[in-house]
């Protein structure tokens, strides 16, 4: 109802998660602010509890690029003892809502204009500046100031002030992981969307970590405070570190400045040296269950350190508050054997970046590809424990009926070489990430990821939002997110000859693919990180306010 009134009075009435009508409506923009007319944007919706901004999507931002119109962000809030009653945020319902805010007797709005924004090259960026900008100025309080002159877009969002903490009073937390972009991993990934998502929230994130000792280690979270440690190369996985338990430099620096928090990701050196520091400071831990490195032990000949790196997990998680794992069954899982105080924090997918519209026919091209030729492709780490040899072995059954597929792997790994002298017909593209990674997503047809050692496996979901058919064993994301024979398609835990004879299916069956990668593409549209941002908050704050329990039997 709301948009038909929009449309009938003129007004541009965006529609939430229809990406495919977004097209579209950057042209009306456009030609909007080349009539040198006004835009007015409140990006803000009912994703969170209304006491943080959260993310602008980066699509509503592309017609100022196009036309290089300057962005004014703009900060609406509202004050006084009835305040509360004004924004729209969480399960609240529309009819009770409006009476409410009519039988309110008066409310103040205040308004606070930041700088314009302009020169940035790319949309996210600029979607970022303006919500931080937002957030300053809600934070801050900042005078108005800036021209209001024709053709400019305002990022506005309202709020309730007496909702949001103040700027020095904001939580803050010490998450302490192994790795992080631009490296290449789901972890890292995972963690940096979480502290991403925390800062939206008004929290203050402090990250401890190795020195990459490369240029891309200046890439951070907006805002995030980074504590460098000294690392050394993990065996067999060029690219990463670990870092060197060097205890008293967290010691030191938490002790001039005690987080609130410390949450470790990953059990390393590292990892230990924070635990020890932070329960000799009284600091509360929490810790997250991200990496099955006991599961790896037997794909690099050393399965007889499984025993005891099971135990030395089980341990350290035991003795942190909480234990974060990403999906229902893991959890079981760590609970039947013996970890306690599990809780779950599940994944999110980006839709607008992995998206079916980033198909690009000049890609496939480049793959020898023809409009009709069936694309099978892999993305992840190219190492022993992924089972690499079974998606080969799927590729040629999916051959068999489509004689001129094509098969492209998307990673890295000390796999690779192997792989390549073995499968020299197939293609090795080297690791990929952002747009150019969504377009290879989008341009392939069926994802084959027959990996065992999966702690959730993020790229299942990001090839189900690009609109792939999906072949996975039933376990981690795959297990939870997949229907079989609805929106992809799963075999037995370890079961070969199941996961093949899915692999001939998809051959055989007549528009199985392009049916599968519709379905996969319509049930991950709700899976956003904003919810997942928002439960990794509460199990923190619940975390805080916990008396540290005894650490008892591990």
């Amino acid at each position: 109802v709301v948009g038909l009134l929009a449309r009938l009075g003129g007004v541009l009435f965006v529609e939430r998660g229809r990406p495919s009508r977004s097209g579209g409506t950057v042209a009306a923009m456009r030609e909007r602010l080349r009539r040198g007319e006004t835009l007015l944007l409140f990006p803000e919706g009912t994703t969170t509890r209304g006491n943080s901004v959260a993310r602008f999507h980066s699509s509503l931002f592309q017609a100022a690029l196009d036309v290089a119109a300057p962005v004014v962000p703009v900060a609406v809030s509202y004050r006084g003892p009835q305040a509360a009653l004004v924004p729209f945020v969480g399960d609240d319902a529309f009819v009770p809502h409006l009476w409410r805010l009519l039988g309110a007797r008066a409310i103040e709005a205040h308004l606070a204009v930041g700088p314009c924004l302009a020169g940035a090259a790319e949309r996210g960026h600029l979607a970022r500046q303006a919500r931080e900008s937002v957030r300053s100025l809600l934070c801050h309080a900042q005078p108005a100031g800036a021209d209001h002159s024709a053709g400019t877009i305002g990022a506005a969002m309202p709020r309730a002030m007496n909702a949001l903490r103040p700027c020095p009073s904001s939580p803050q937390l010490a998450l302490v992981t192994e790795t992080w972009p631009p490296e290449i991993n789901g972890v890292a990934m995972t963690l940096n969307r979480l502290a991403e998502g925390l800062m939206g929230r008004g929290w203050r994130v402090q990250v401890v970590r190795p020195c990459q000792n490369r240029p891309g280690d200046k890439e951070k979270p907006r805002e995030g405070d980074h504590l460098l440690v000294p690392g050394l190369p993990i065996p067999g996985y060029d690219g990463l570190r670990f870092g060197l338990p060097l205890g008293r430099r967290l010691r030191d620096a938490w002790r001039r400045q005690p987080p609130d928090l410390v949450h470790i990701a990953t059990e390393g050196p590292l990892g230990w040296a924070a635990l020890r520091e932070a329960k000799q400071l009284g600091l509360p831990v929490t810790s997250g269950f991200h990496t099955n490195f006991h599961s790896y032990c037997r794909h690099y000949g050393l399965a007889w350190l499984h025993r005891p790196v099971s135990g030395y997990l089980r341990s350290f998680h035991n003795d942190t508050l909480r234990t974060l794992a990403p999906d229902p069954h893991l959890c079981r899982l760590l609970e039947e054997d013996g970890y306690r105080n599990v809780a779950m924090v599940g994944r999110g997918v980006d839709c607008n970046l992995f998206n079916p519209a980033r198909r690009c026919a000049d890609l496939r091209r480049t793959l020898h590809a023809t409009p009709s030729t069936v694309v099978a492709i892999y993305v992840g780490r190219l190492a022993p424990e992924k089972n690499l040899d079974l998606v080969a072995e799927s590729f040629e059954r999916l051959r068999r009926a489509y004689s001129n597929a094509r098969m492209v792997w998307v990673g890295d790994g000390p796999a690779r070489a192997r792989m390549q002298r073995r499968y020299p017909e197939h293609r090795f593209t080297g690791a990929r990430t952002g747009e150019a990674l969504a377009a290879y997503y989008a341009s392939a047809d069926v994802f084959l990821f027959p990996s065992l050692t999966e702690t959730f496996g993020n790229v299942v979901l990001e090839a189900m939002a690009s609109g792939l058919a999906v072949l996975a064993f039933d376990r981690a994301a795959a297990g939870i997110y997949i229907r079989p024979g609805e929106n992809g398609l799963l075999a037995p835990p370890g079961d070969r000859a199941a996961f093949l004879q899915l692999a001939q299916y998809l051959g055989e069956g007549h528009g199985a693919i392009r049916s599968l990668g519709e379905a996969a593409r319509q049930s991950v549209e709700p899976l956003g990180w904003d919810t997942v941002c928002e439960r990794f908050e509460g199990v923190l704050r619940q975390a805080m306010q916990t008396e540290r329990p005894d650490r008892g039997e591990a």
